[in-house]
């Protein structure tokens, strides 16, 4: 099955992924930076997405009031 992940990279994203992966899953990896809020986390979405060799996608929201 053909699945994406919305991976932050925290821990429950990452065993959600792992999980994924030892259930024969084809998966891929989505992070989303909100307003420039969240682009830390995306160094450690990339991290994870690159161990485990799954392809990574980055998606930048910027809102505008």
């Amino acid at each position: 099955m053909k699945a994406l992940v919305m991976l932050s990279g925290g821990v429950e994203s990452t065993a959600l992924l792992k999980y994924g992966l030892n259930n024969d899953h084809d998966l891929e990896a989505l992070h989303v930076v909100y307003n420039n809020q969240t682009a830390y986390e995306g160094r450690y979405a990339r991290r994870i997405a690159k161990h485990f060799n799954i392809p990574y996608s980055e998606i930048i929201l910027q809102h505008e009031e």
